[in-house]
């Protein structure tokens, strides 16, 4: 029997002792109970007790606070009135509370997170039932809530009140051709790796959109796991929608899934899935503008690679699911390398490769399918002249058989090529504590490879067959034989490079960081089809990191002889600690144009964030894009977001918008 300790100012008897009545400072305890209030009176015979005046209930980690409260000290069972209480980070006040066994019931229920800030939203629940052995805990006509008015009704929901966390977001604003809109976002934490989605919008002039998501990761010895889930469906209620990119109407029913999927099985095996699909070629860029740019092509295809520790084996194929768009379809693409192995001094590379291509128009027709088979083989020696000086010669061929519509071609070519290559390393006493270096190490690579390929035997004039290639390269070209994926596109040549490496790191109180690296390469004498000279592809690549708050990037590519431009990046980036983040970026790539873009963030203090965006168009002097937000966190539990932008001269965004939303910071 559970043993209780009394105290109070005075106490006072019934006549046969079968009640106690206890006044002024009263408390009431035991090893699992603590009951404070001004008056208590306890029945003996039913041992049930009656506490008046800001009474205090301490009970399995929870402590409530009351006007009054009726408790049974032989089942644990209360009912209270006028409460306010902690739950695990909930902050409540109820008009009434009771528990019986192992559940709690509460009605009249306000809700916020820790303490309530005068800006901040609240909930308030017509009722609220907990289960402690469950942890479930369900919520029974929840309205959002604002100066006790009563903003947005809320579904009945029930959710597991644990340590994974619970965050929903409110946005309210106006877009574009969408018109006024609001709309929820709640976030679930499911379980450690796990958490799901859901975006609820109402748009004036489209109706209700309901967006999914799914994300998923584990990790496990030698491997992991990793798969995000989002989708998206609308039955669009605009007068008229309009016209998809092939001309069609655009049907009402809108919907797009967004699905990849990687696994690594033991470090040797990757399995990896695509599928993006929209019922239309607008759907995502109506109603994920801000994402757009990031999907404006849509990849969907299945991959598996096994590395070896001298192979590896990758089958591939994809698949057309959006018949508003063209595409080339690998059904499959099988390849195999292994190498380089060392065998009898030298080192040997060879692959192999097949693939089924088709080209799919935007209705799904097959217009050309082309069946390819290559064969590689590579041969190289690698002689020391002196320390750091290393020569390579090698020999290598690769076969082709192309099969076009019916119509067969079939070539071998050879490849003759030279490399040399010198490695310097030096350090230097710095000794400058303003940069955080005592040492300066600098490694530095200089090469020249010459590489000559001809024709061993078969058709000399291929079909053309680059319409089942990628877009053009912007970045440095492979040199060897084996290494180009376009095998169609490679024609007798003669080639010679020039490439100069650098590397410079610093060590400071024994830890080593990386300050700079360079890349240079320049194609000096490149012949193709008799004619000489008739490119010099050059191409670099910088990246200097004085210290942890500064970085300057650069990337170019260009053909000195013809004066073409590939493309043209350059970017400073600042960061001082927590406080402000800028970054300032050209880029050119290219016939698309010349653009400036900054993003700067600032933390202005622990608050209030925010954050602008500007795009500026050079070529055509106009800024198509600008955006500016403010993030206000005013108490501990709601993040007041605000943001104001605008597009200009693009295909359908010539708009300014506006959104306000507000989050729980956690739940």
């Amino acid at each position: 029997m559970t043993d209780y300790s009394w105290d109070a100012d005075s106490f006072s008897y019934s006549e046969n002792n079968s009640t106690i009545h206890a006044q002024g400072n009263v408390c009431l305890s035991s090893s699992s109970l603590l009951l404070v209030s001004d008056v208590m009176r306890w029945t003996r015979s039913t041992n049930h007790i009656e506490a008046k005046g800001s009474v205090v209930l301490t009970q399995n980690g929870m402590r409530i606070l009351a006007d009054q409260i009726s408790y049974s000290l032989n089942l644990g069972d209360y009912n209270a009135s006028d409460i306010r209480m902690g739950l695990g980070d909930l902050l409540v006040e109820a008009g009434e509370i009771n528990q019986r066994g192992g559940n709690l019931n509460a009605t009249n229920i306000s809700m916020y997170l820790n303490e309530p800030h005068a800006l901040d939203p609240g909930i308030k629940i017509g009722k609220l039932s907990y289960d402690f052995n469950s942890t479930m805990l369900a919520l029974t006509e929840p309205n959002l809530v604002f100066n006790e008015l009563s903003i947005l009704e809320l579904p009945n929901y029930s959710f597991k009140n644990d340590e994974y966390s619970f965050s929903p977001k409110l946005k309210i604003g106006k877009q574009g051709s969408l018109g006024w809109y609001s709309g929820l976002e709640l976030g679930r934490k499911l379980t450690e790796g796990r958490k799901a989605e859901l975006e609820i919008y109402g748009f004036e002039k489209r109706g209700l959109f309901l967006g999914p998501k799914f994300s998923h990761y584990t990790s496990r010895l030698n491997g992991f796991s990793e798969t995000q889930f989002h989708g998206g469906w609308i039955r669009d209620q605009a007068t008229d929608i309009g016209l998809d990119s092939g001309g069609y109407r655009i049907k009402d029913n809108r919907a797009f899934t967004r699905l990849s999927s990687i696994h690594r099985i033991q470090n040797h095996v990757r399995v990896a899935l695509k599928a993006e699909w929209d019922s239309d070629s607008e759907v995502y860029r109506d109603f994920k503008r801000n994402r757009f740019e990031q999907n404006q092509w849509n990849d969907s295809f299945a991959e598996i690679t096994h590395n070896g520790e001298y192979y590896s084996v990758t089958f591939l194929a994809n698949e057309q699911i959006n018949n508003h768009e063209g595409m080339i379809k690998k059904s499959p693409q099988v390849a195999m390398r292994t190498g380089p192995n060392l065998a009898l001094g030298f080192y040997h590379t060879s692959s192999i490769q097949y693939s089924n291509s088709e080209l799919k128009n935007s209705e799904g027709a097959t217009a050309q399918s082309l069946e390819e088979f290559d064969l590689g083989y590579r041969m190289q020696k690698k002689l020391k002249l002196a320390d750091g000086i290393y020569f390579i010669p090698s020999i290598a061929f690769r076969h082709n058989e192309y099969e076009l519509d019916d119509f067969t071609q079939k070539r071998t070519l050879g490849e003759w090529s030279n490399d040399l290559i010198i490695n310097l390393t030096g350090t230097k006493q710095v000794g400058s504590e303003m940069l955080e270096v005592d040492q300066l190490i600098h490694s530095m690579n200089f090469s020249m490879g010459h590489r000559r390929i001809v024709r061993l035997n078969g058709d000399a004039d291929l079909r053309d067959y680059s319409s089942f290639y990628s877009s053009e390269n912007l970045n440095l070209d492979p040199l060897n034989l084996l290494d180009n994926s376009k095998t169609a596109e490679i024609s007798p040549s003669e080639v010679v490079r020039l490439g100069w490496r650098h590397n410079w790191s610093g060590e400071w109180d024994k830890k080593y960081r990386r300050l700079a690296t360079a890349q240079f390469f320049y194609d000096l004498v490149e012949i193709k089809g008799g004619d000489a000279m008739k490119s010099r592809p050059f191409y670099g690549n910088l990246l200097f990191l004085p210290d942890s708050t500064v970085n300057i990037k650069a990337r170019s590519k260009v053909d000195l002889r013809s004066g073409k431009s590939h493309r043209h990046a350059l970017g400073i980036g600042i960061r001082d600690g927590r406080f402000h983040e800028a970054e300032i970026m050209y880029h050119r790539y290219l016939n698309t144009g010349e653009y400036i873009k900054f993003e700067s963030k600032k933390l202005v203090n622990e608050k209030m964030t925010t954050t602008f965006l500007a795009s500026y168009d050079l070529k055509y002097n106009r800024l198509p894009l600008w955006r500016i937000a403010l993030q206000i966190r005013p108490g501990w539990s709601w993040i007041w977001d605000f943001s104001l932008s605008e597009y200009r001269n693009t295909a359908k965004e010539n708009n300014l918008s506006f959104n306000i939303g507000v989050k729980l910071a956690r739940f």
